[in-house]
């Protein structure tokens, strides 16, 4: 009898795993997220769609061009909203944005974004599904999990006395090596949103919040960036400038959304270590 109930609850408990496994794919790709949006965030989604529509109508000539240009601003914009909510779809995404903003970048003569979403955040893109799955599925897959999103962390206060400094001799270097080669435009600019994009990057496939603060930076100073080049003429410069306008909008709600996340995650965490010295 006693053999018979193992080998019943280890069924049962097989059972349990491939069930929660196939609810942990469910929940990595659930668009259910948008059912929680605020009006101003809907005002921002619509507000960016239909000035980059109307910017396709009215200045692109070319159809080739304007469907690149077009889906180029949407989904980078997809990117900032999932990430926003924790959303395993940004490294679906992440995969074509980089790779088309790199030929932006190119064309454009800022070759320092160039060569960072070249041979930099495309490949994150394979390390964020690696970290990210193994998160969802201890979250799911384990005794007592209780959150629906992927473990959101903080970094520690001396964790800042060494990411500063490095940031700041990087971009020191960077900017140096920018400045020597020719035909580079905006070295200056182009250096920092390089170095910052390489932390936010980091910082959000492992899971800190503070990576939004990184891109506030970088999508505030490509605002700039994009601006100057349009004020010169280039054709793209102006979806660009458009879209990180409303990057930079998107990741104060992206910053509140995940200091939120990061409290329940501490909660969570609180309230399993009290569990536990109870028992």
């Amino acid at each position: 009898m006693e053999k018979i109930k193992e080998q019943n609850n280890a069924t049962l408990t097989q059972n349990e795993l491939k069930k929660g496994k196939k609810n942990v794919i469910k929940e990595l790709f659930s668009l259910s997220f948008l059912k929680d949006f605020k009006w101003y965030e809907w005002t921002i989604i619509g507000c960016m769609t239909l000035a980059q529509l109307l910017l396709t109508i009215f200045t692109e000539t070319k159809v080739g061009t304007a469907i690149f240009n077009y889906t180029l601003s949407l989904v980078g914009f997809l990117y900032v909203v999932f990430a926003s909510r924790c959303s395993f779809w940004i490294f679906i995404l992440g995969f074509y944005q980089p790779i088309a903003y790199g030929i932006v970048c190119l064309n454009a003569h800022i070759y320092g974004e160039m060569i960072v979403n070249f041979a930099y955040f495309a490949p994150m893109q394979i390390v964020g599904i690696i970290l990210w799955l193994q998160n969802y599925k201890k979250q799911h897959l384990t005794p007592n999990a209780t959150n629906s999103v992927v473990t959101i962390k903080k970094l520690k206060a001396k964790q800042y006395y060494i990411f500063v400094p490095i940031i700041i001799v990087s971009y020191i270097a960077l900017y140096f090596i920018l400045s020597a080669i020719n035909g580079q435009r905006l070295p200056y600019l182009d250096a920092l949103i390089s170095i910052m994009c390489i932390v936010g990057t980091m910082l959000l496939t492992l899971r800190y919040t503070e990576n939004w603060y990184a891109y506030l930076i970088v999508n505030s100073v490509s605002s700039i960036q994009w601006l100057l080049l349009t004020i010169e003429g280039d054709t793209t410069a102006p979806y660009m400038f458009i879209l990180y306008l409303t990057y930079t909008l998107y990741s104060v709600i992206g910053l509140v959304k995940w200091n939120k996340y990061s409290k329940i995650n501490n909660q969570s965490t609180t309230d399993l270590k009290d569990e536990k010295s109870i028992n």
